[in-house]
């Protein structure tokens, strides 16, 4: 599956929570995470990931997490995938530590 940022995009970008406002391409990554949702081997690629990409994938779960208007399946899906990835990397979105 092609993902929409590649690993060495993400690690390019900031490493601080986006706002909602920030993620103009929000039903795009939504979209996209419904289907790493729905495929097995995906899901297990993004909970395998450590460090800075985790860290970054986490503050970006939590700013989908807080978008408005999704439905409840995906709202869930996204809520147990921050779950997940904190326990596996140790790491949290970084509005937790605030």
């Amino acid at each position: 599956m092609q993902t929409l940022f590649s690993q060495k995009e993400i690690l390019k970008k900031p490493v601080r929570k986006p706002t909602v406002a920030e993620v103009s391409d929000a039903p795009i990554i939504l979209k996209q995470l419904e289907m790493i949702f729905n495929d097995r081997e995906e899901y297990r690629r993004l909970l395998m990931q450590r460090g800075s990409l985790a860290q970054a994938l986490l503050d970006l779960l939590q700013t989908l997490y807080d978008y408005p208007g999704i439905n409840r399946k995906l709202h869930s899906n996204i809520s147990a995938a921050i779950i997940r990835l904190s326990k596996k990397s140790g790491l949290y979105p970084r509005c937790f530590y605030s």
